[in-house]
C-alpha cells in the first residue's frame, strides 16, 4: 500500500523556450528560493549539463536538448 494513496504528482510545466533559471525550477518545484537551495540546485543542474542531459546555452539558463541537435 501506498504511503499516499491519494496524492497525485504535481502538473509536469512544459518546456520553457527560453529555458529556465535556477530560481524558477526552484519555485516549480516548490522547493525555497534562498541561497542555499539555488546553490544546491545549481550545482546538480551543472552536474545534469555535464552529463549530457541538460544543455547551459547561457550561464545560468538551463534547457533540455531539443532531439537532433547537438548540444
Amino acid at each position: 500500500m501506498s504511503a499516499w494513496p491519494s496524492a497525485k504528482p504535481p502538473p509536469r510545466p512544459k518546456q520553457a523556450p527560453d529555458g529556465l533559471r535556477v530560481k524558477d525550477i526552484c519555485r516549480l518545484l516548490n522547493t525555497g528560493t534562498d541561497h542555499t537551495h539555488t546553490e544546491s540546485l545549481r550545482a546538480k543542474l551543472k552536474r545534469m549539463v555535464a552529463r549530457g542531459v541538460l544543455t547551459e546555452p547561457e550561464p545560468g539558463l538551463f534547457i533540455l536538448p531539443r532531439p537532433g541537435h547537438d548540444a
